[in-house]
């Protein structure tokens, strides 16, 4: 199995994140906590750009022809979502 930078194996190694003495791959970096975490907040942060994208392409079924309608609410709606987003990150 491989995550990130963690591979099953029977070498003694030291995470690179945590410090953690772990015993895994000879070239693994991350203990298998730290690698499950990372992966984690790797599909969250695709989630909040997926939803970055979603709320774009919402405002712009106006039928501006494609393009997103830059007037200065929606600019401040999008703000405001990216924020909400990235809360939920954390």
């Amino acid at each position: 199995m491989k995550i990130g930078g963690y591979g099953d194996g029977d070498y003694f190694g030291v995470c690179y994140w945590c410090g953690t003495e772990f015993t895994g791959d000879k070239r693994a970096t991350q203990c298998l906590e730290c690698a499950v975490n990372e992966a984690n907040k790797d599909r969250k942060e695709l989630s909040v750009l997926r939803g970055i994208v979603e709320f774009v392409l919402e405002a712009d079924e106006g039928g501006t022809g494609g393009t997103y309608n830059h007037c200065t609410s929606c600019v401040f709606d999008l703000i405001d979502r990216v924020e909400d987003m990235l809360k939920e990150i954390k």
